[in-house]
């Protein structure tokens, strides 16, 4: 039994056209999981760190924060701007809007929407949001990346997947708004959508949507160690589309080896 699943998962990650040496090559020196949902199957790939390994979201948690504020009425489509206060960011982004907040991933911006919105309505809006991270809201300014709040791989990617493709009980154009302020610049032939994650700790998550030929996959990267950062997680996803092997082709099937079927 346990042959025939590892026979699965090798056959599913040579679908995907990635190796096990492209894909360490691409995350190189960091541990790492990657995670790739095409739909009808998810292909798995892990060094030294598992896809149930605990960790802060980090920003990654914008855009669910961001939902709540516009179905709060924290912030509203039309009226969205907070001046950025340099003492609780990581960077002076000035005055800025939703759009802005997202793209710069602006703490200060968030912060001041999550101490507007408040506990009992934060709480309120994860829940009805489904949103899988556990723990805690302390500090209510900050939890998502100093607090206790923790997530999974696993759970980032059935997260981000709904985000991206269902109906999710807030306003129409909330979730619009959001989704289209997640666009990021494309990769070879592929348009990407998402949200980067960085602690301090060392560890750094890219969460997002990748379509090409009107086709969509889900991803979650999560790299840990030295230099780790969203920003490098992406960076190295990016290496890996625009590979002369890139997702979708004929691998040669050398090395394959996702971790073990979900």
């Amino acid at each position: 039994m346990r042959r025939l699943a590892w026979l699965w998962c090798a056959l599913v990650a040579h679908a995907q056209g990635w190796t096990e040496a492209d894909v360490s090559r691409a995350m190189a020196p960091f541990d790492f999981v990657l995670l790739l949902d095409q739909g009808h199957s998810v292909a798995r790939w892990t060094q030294h760190l598992k896809a149930t390994d605990r960790f802060q979201p980090c920003s990654t948690f914008k855009l669910p924060h961001a939902l709540i504020a516009l179905e709060t009425g924290v912030i509203t489509l039309q009226e969205n701007r907070r001046r950025c206060v340099p003492g609780e960011c990581h960077s002076d982004h000035g005055d800025l809007d939703l759009n802005r907040a997202i793209h710069e991933s602006c703490l200060s911006y968030f912060r001041q929407t999550a101490r507007a919105i408040g506990p009992t309505r934060m709480a309120a809006g994860l829940a009805k949001l489904g949103y899988p991270a556990t723990g805690p809201l302390e500090p209510l300014d900050g939890f998502w990346l100093t607090g206790e709040m923790r997530i999974t791989a696993e759970q980032q990617l059935r997260w981000i997947r709904r985000f991206y493709t269902e109906a999710l009980p807030v306003a129409p154009e909330h979730l619009a708004a959001v989704r289209a302020a997640s666009i990021k610049a494309g990769a070879g032939e592929w348009s990407i959508q998402g949200k980067t994650g960085s602690s301090r700790a060392g560890f750094g998550w890219f969460v997002g949507q990748m379509t090409r030929r009107g086709s969509s996959s889900w991803v979650t990267v999560l790299i840990k160690g030295d230099g780790a950062t969203g920003m490098e997680g992406e960076r190295r996803l990016k290496q890996l589309l625009q590979a002369e092997n890139p997702l979708g082709s004929k691998g040669s099937g050398d090395g394959v080896r996702p971790i073990t079927a979900p």
